[in-house]
């Protein structure tokens, strides 16, 4: 149950991340150091945005990183 509270905990700087999910008991028998690959930390900074006009601004910005969608030819 501690797993469970840690992993969905709401403040990301205390939720608990993959790599320490793996070596609780629970999920002990996934575990296998040998075979855990292990990304960069995701940056979660948009999490800290209060306001809704504040998250479409963010929101616009990532859209307008992606090439614009065209309509594929029939």
């Amino acid at each position: 149950m501690k797993l469970l509270e840690r992993m969905l905990d709401f403040d990301p700087n205390s939720r608990v991340t993959a790599e320490e999910a793996l070596q609780d008991e629970y999920l002990a028998q996934y575990h296998d150091p040998n075979d855990e690959p292990v990304r960069e930390i995701i940056d979660f900074s948009f999490e800290n945005i209060e306001t809704i006009a504040g998250m479409k601004e963010e929101l616009a910005k990532l859209m307008n990183t992606y090439p614009p969608f065209t309509a594929m030819d029939p």
